[in-house]
């Protein structure tokens, strides 16, 4: 029979999670979640965002990878997805294992011992031993699909405690509810006709499991399989002839005619009547025409009735070579095709342009470790408004989420005084510019948000973090005691410090001060500046940093900021005046640029 069934809408199934093993620097890597719309891969070269597109074609197409791509020679690839319907009334795993050259699909289903396999899997004569072997009448006949409706009735009505999990072949029936893959390489930019040959060969499968072609494809199956009948004969008895001992051979046929690879010309033709070749064009036209392509793919996903089918696009780094506007271009059109109920989009990028264009729980961050990949998911929040609230936190800081994951530290603050000193302060110090070091300043204006973000830093993208707080803030509201910064795994004096008896600004001295107002905030009212003007602001009630600013605005008789009083600061004191606190957490992070560059994350191979 033609193994060409249609997946009704209400079956439909799409991806939610991927592991892998063995696959490359994929080893043991624990279930990475997908959105169910538009998914971003990002990461380094040589982190596994290519292995993980190649573990989807695997899983979904049964394609088998290179020798080369095992990780251990002695074990097999496996690769398992976890699926589930729309409204998650379905959920099923399914397992992709490859072994001896061949990749074997299963699915995890409860089967009862007297069974063993899924009954539509099983041959008649299978099907009348499992019901002798339960102590049940079978059905008459030598039709199968009465056996298999009368074993499937009975095992569901046994008790949960009769039946058990197993690994069972993946029936053709529940391989059509999965998500149709179509994969876009970056090598494929240049290949336009094969671009084509696979949008074509997509719609054909779809086409070919509607009611207008799935019954005549059942027909033509007819008529061959009883053309190859008595070929099927004939090697049963040879089997016979050949092998004494054995007293019935059964062989099972079974055709596939949604297997299209159609074959694809292009020639394009200018309107002066030029012929243009593809291979030799510029790339210019060659992007244009990439593009049109991507577009009509998406103008297939919106045609009526493909919605029955999902679909999963994967694009492994399609912004190669592309030049600006086309890189918006398509990531326009990809956000489009994700936007669609029965389509997921998987991109592999390194393009801010995208990257910096999604939510934060869209991405998925690859790292390696010790030579295996890790993925660092920041969509594993507890709720989704706990999500959004972390997606507003992260917007509203300025903080891009290219730099968010891809920075080598951050150096956390809670106020606009140290934000305006410490770039210059760490350059007086280190002898080169914070984002030459690749470290990223961050002011939360508090020491509430010092905390959730630091806690999205380590926790969600497991960066490195230095914090720099105020004195006060181990008994502000939004305390940071030792508690916390254990659990952070921040260590105070290493990576966590306090600064001032009370904040920033009081672990400056009277005398710094003073130089500081006489240099930059000179007075023309024939007044000068004492050093008691300080030593009265430090014990202001309302803290040293607010005192100052007050201070200066009033006697200078305009508005005086504390930006401006940080980079004054910065400019006027010495390396030896610069306190202690100060100058550890800038040499702290320092250190960890540096270590990061020394352990640059090495590539294991391909991707």
């Amino acid at each position: 029979m033609a193994n060409n069934p249609a997946a009704p809408d209400a079956t439909r199934l799409a991806l939610r999670s991927l592991c892998v093993d063995n696959l490359r620097c994929l080893q043991d890597l624990p279930p990475a979640s997908l959105e169910p719309s538009l998914t971003i891969l990002t990461g380094p070269n040589g982190s596994g965002k290519t292995s993980f597109i190649d573990a989807l074609s695997m899983l979904l197409e049964g394609s088998s990878p290179s020798e080369e791509a095992r990780s251990s020679s002695d074990r097999n690839i496996t690769v398992t997805g976890e699926f589930s319907s729309a409204d998650e009334n379905k959920c099923i795993k399914v397992r992709a294992t490859y072994s001896a050259g061949r990749v074997q699909r299963e699915v995890l289903r409860l089967v009862h011992p007297d069974f063993g396999s899924p009954p539509e899997s099983m041959t008649i004569q299978a099907l009348r031993e499992a019901f002798a072997s339960a102590g049940v009448e079978s059905p008459g006949g030598a039709s199968k699909a009465p056996f298999v409706e009368a074993a499937m009735e009975w095992i569901s009505q046994r008790p949960l405690a009769e039946l058990q999990e197993a690994w069972v072949s993946l029936p053709p029936e529940t391989a059509a509810q999965l998500p149709r893959l179509t994969v876009f390489r970056s090598q494929d930019a240049a290949d336009q006709p094969g671009q084509v040959r696979r949008l074509v060969s997509r719609e054909a499968q779809r086409l070919l499991t509607t009611e207008a072609y799935a019954p005549r494809l059942d027909e033509i199956a007819a008529e061959v399989q009883e053309g190859i009948d008595p070929v099927l004969d004939s090697i049963k008895a040879m089997i016979g002839r050949y092998c004494p001992g054995i007293d019935d051979v059964s062989i099972t046929t079974s055709f596939d005619f949604s297997r299209i690879n159609p074959q694809v010309q292009m020639r394009l033709t200018r309107d002066t009547g030029e012929s243009i070749d593809l291979n030799e064009a510029g790339s210019g036209l060659t992007q244009r025409v990439g593009l049109a392509i991507y577009a009509a793919t998406l103008a297939t996903l919106q045609g009526e009735g493909v919605e029955v089918v999902g679909t999963l696009l994967a694009y492994d780094e399609p912004d190669t070579h592309l030049d600006y506007q086309a890189q918006r271009e398509l990531f326009e059109i990809i956000h489009e095709q994700g936007s669609l109920p029965h389509v997921q989009v998987v991109v592999a990028t390194h393009s801010v342009n995208l990257i910096d264009t999604v939510t934060l729980q869209s991405l998925r961050h690859f790292r390696l470790e010790n030579q295996r990949t890790r993925v660092d998911n920041p969509s594993d929040y507890g709720d989704s408004e706990e999500a959004v609230f972390i997606d507003d936190l992260v917007s509203g800081l300025g903080m891009r989420n290219s730099v968010l994951l891809s920075e080598k530290c951050f150096l956390v603050v809670e106020g606009p005084t140290e934000e305006r000193a410490l770039p210059i302060l760490f350059k007086k110090m280190i002898g080169e510019t914070l984002p030459s070091a690749g470290i990223t300043l961050v002011n939360t204006d508090g020491v509430g948000s010092v905390r959730r973000l630091v806690e999205v830093l380590i926790r969600q993208l497991n960066r490195s973090v230095v914090v720099l707080v105020d004195g006060d803030a181990r008994h502000s509201p939004g305390r940071i005691n030792d508690t916390w910064l254990s659990e952070m795994r921040l260590v105070e004096g290493t990576n966590g410090f306090f600064v001032g008896a009370k904040e920033f600004e009081d672990a400056f001295d009277d005398e710094v001060w003073l130089r500081v107002a006489r240099e930059w905030f000179p007075l023309d009212d024939g007044s000068s500046w004492q050093s008691s003007d300080f030593s009265n602001a430090r014990v202001d009630e309302h803290g040293m940093g607010q005192a100052l600013e007050n201070l200066f605005s009033r006697r200078l008789r305009s508005r005086v900021s504390k930006p401006q009083i940080g980079e004054a600061l910065a400019r006027t004191v010495t390396d030896d005046e610069i306190p202690e606190a100060i100058r550890k957490a800038v040499s702290a992070a320092s250190d960890i640029s540096k270590k990061y560059y020394l352990s640059a994350e090495k590539c294991c191979g391909p991707e």
